[in-house]
């Protein structure tokens, strides 16, 4: 599958780095087959920087990238794999922190991945997450959807609690756009990094959540 969705104003700054202009190839993989991969996990620069995302850290094999995960806080450059990470890639639990250093010091995405990683993403997770995740990326630029409406649009309109927690387990932050979900009650909701963090690449995508809404 080759997906065109583009991924937001803060995402296209990963979108420019690592992906060719005319989209991305999409590839869903089993955990099971996942875990028996090799799989590196790599600190880069990050390019959420400008919305204080210092620490940026990417698991990839040769096939593609398999995660993008950060730390929000500036002042804490020492970066560390996620748990949920851990968990899905018990290959890598071992994997020691990342060493602390400076940002202009970093590897970008594109310096690190080889080439046959370049433009391609992979989904490596349960067939329900896959297509909760793919239905994420049919979310249009400077548009959200509600938890309600993500479960109606998969075929699933009573399963919103399920599909809140495949959104939460996204391993794509910014690329696989979870950030676009929100409750239907109004606000942002939560966010693996922060809901201030998730509010600051809502508006940089022109969208400004309301207080109230309905699903």
């Amino acid at each position: 599958m080759r997906c065109a969705t583009t991924v937001g104003v803060v995402a296209e700054q990963v979108h420019c780095d690592i992906l060719p202009s005319q989209g991305f190839k999409i590839r869903c993989q089993s955990l099971e087959e996942s875990r028996y991969q090799n799989l590196v996990n790599s600190q880069v620069t990050s390019p959420f920087s400008q919305l204080e995302a210092y620490a940026c850290g990417i698991v990839w094999g040769c096939s593609g990238l398999y995660a993008l995960y950060f730390n929000p806080h500036p002042l804490d450059k020492r970066l560390c794999m996620p748990e949920y990470l851990r968990r899905r890639w018990p290959q890598l639990s071992a994997t020691a922190p990342l060493a602390p250093l400076e940002q202009g010091n970093l590897p970008t995405i594109r310096e690190v991945l080889p080439p046959s990683a370049h433009g391609t993403l992979i989904l490596s997770g349960t067939p329900f997450q896959q297509r909760v995740w793919r239905a994420l990326l049919d979310i249009p630029d400077g548009e959200t959807r509600t938890y309600a409406a993500l479960a109606s649009h998969i075929g699933h309109p009573h399963a919103y609690r399920a599909v809140a927690n495949a959104v939460a387990a996204n391993p794509l932050v910014g690329l696989v756009p979870c950030h676009r979900v929100l409750p239907h009650r109004g606000g942002v909701g939560g966010f693996r990094y922060g809901t201030a963090f998730k509010r600051r690449l809502l508006e940089r995508e022109g969208v400004l959540p309301e207080q109230k809404g309905t699903p």
